[in-house]
């Protein structure tokens, strides 16, 4: 039979195999030989990434496996980037090696994994495209926005309301890939085109304050600017901003609940004073005031045996408020006021006073009741000596006194 003859002891890539037939009785004998190259296997480089982002610090793995898909045990890899070795050569542990990285700009990179040969496996090399990327931050918003003291600003549905004057305070959220945390960049606060403030975002701060100036009541804009972050696309967001007006409330006459009068032509003192109703103080204001007196209608209904009572407002005068928060008012009542009497002896009306609204505030009334009253009266005379001597038919003099509650009428 034939057999194998080792003719050579060294490692090497050529070999020369020698077949050798002795000769026998039938057959001569005879030699062959042969030349036997020996080629190292390839391996199959895979890198664990293709692109990151700036100024983060991550694990770069390159796994390496033979070519039926067996991980590389034995060997040594290095690392360029943009041809220039990153690293020197490393062991391949388990058909992998680890460098940690990081990079500065976000451009792209040419990165080459080399596997250095030995005595089973050639030399190869694998080339890609390695990119450092921003975060795609998908949308920019504010939230968290606490409720003040009397409620003078809130977010509903993504949008600002806020009376004028105000100092916003909020957090800002960003919506990103893989809820990545926001940790750097500048936002600039700009309303209506006027840039208000900015704000340096750190990673874990991200509340801001703005204030909001003597804005006039109505829609305005409010552009949140994102920009200057070498990790974070820039963005901008528009949030509708809307100024409410500030609301008020009115006393009148020191609060009091009634005027009292007794005379239908009576002229009545009406002392207004506007007050803000968040502070609970008096505010200055600039606007128009309007006077209304409150006529009685008699509805026809009942109710507790009283008639029901509504009633037809009719303009009575006008006053121009400047920068003050007291206006002073005076009312003749017309002299047929006691028509709309029930009994014409006592009289319910009302006066209304009404603050027409401004740009700050919104408009408000205050209603008091008009108390007409007739009073008593008492009627006096004297019947001295020379009445008590009068003869029959005689004509004589009396002198009547009449007075209501001491004053005479």
């Amino acid at each position: 039979p034939a057999c194998l003859e080792e003719k050579v002891k060294e490692i090497t890539n050529n070999y020369t195999i020698v077949f050798e037939y002795n000769d026998d009785s039938i057959y001569g004998s005879d030699e062959i030989d042969n030349e036997l190259i020996i080629q190292k296997n390839n391996v199959h480089i895979e890198p664990s990434h293709s692109w990151y982002y700036p100024n983060q610090l991550f694990h770069f793995v390159t796994t390496i496996t033979d070519n039926d898909g067996n991980r590389v045990n034995t060997g040594q890899a290095t690392l360029y980037i943009d041809n220039v070795k990153e690293t020197e050569s490393q062991d391949v542990i388990n058909g992998q090696f680890t460098i940690p990285l990081s990079f500065s700009k976000a451009k792209e990179y040419l990165m080459t994994i080399v596997y250095e040969d030995n005595e089973y496996y050639e030399k190869t090399s694998y080339s890609f495209t390695f990119k450092i990327d921003s975060v795609d931050i998908d949308n920019l918003y504010i939230t968290n926005t606490p409720i003040s003291q009397y409620q003078t600003y809130y977010i509903d549905n993504d949008e600002l309301y806020s009376l004028p004057n105000q100092i916003i305070s909020c957090e800002l959220g960003f919506d990103t890939l893989d809820n990545y945390n926001v940790k750097d960049g500048i936002v600039d606060i700009i309303i209506d085109g006027n840039k208000i403030n900015s704000y340096y975002i750190a990673e874990s701060n991200k509340f801001i304050d703005f204030e909001i100036n003597n804005l006039s009541k109505g829609l305005h804009t409010l552009l949140l600017k994102y920009y200057g972050s070498s990790l974070f696309n820039n963005i901008e967001k528009e949030i509708p901003l809307h100024i409410l007006s500030k609301q008020m409330f009115i006393e009148i006459n020191d609060n009091d609940t009634t005027i009292n009068v007794h005379n239908h032509n009576d002229v009545i003192d009406i002392n207004t004073v506007l007050y803000d109703a968040s502070s609970q103080e008096p505010v200055s204001v600039t606007g128009l005031i309007r006077y209304y007196i409150g006529l009685p209608v008699y509805t026809g209904g009942i109710t507790n045996n009283e008639m029901e009572i509504d009633y037809d407002y009719r303009f009575i005068g006008i006053e121009e408020i400047n920068n003050n928060s007291i206006q002073s008012y005076q009312y003749k009542l017309p002299s047929n006021l006691l028509e709309y009497a029930v009994d014409k002896y006592e009289t319910l009306y009302k006066i209304k006073v009404e603050f027409a609204g401004n740009d700050e505030y919104d408009e408000t009334s205050k209603e008091i009741d008009l108390q007409i009253s007739k009073q008593d009266c008492n009627i006096t005379f004297d019947i001295n000596s020379e009445f008590l001597e009068a003869n029959y038919r005689d004509t004589i003099d009396i002198d009547f006194n009449i007075d209501a509650k001491g004053t005479p009428l």
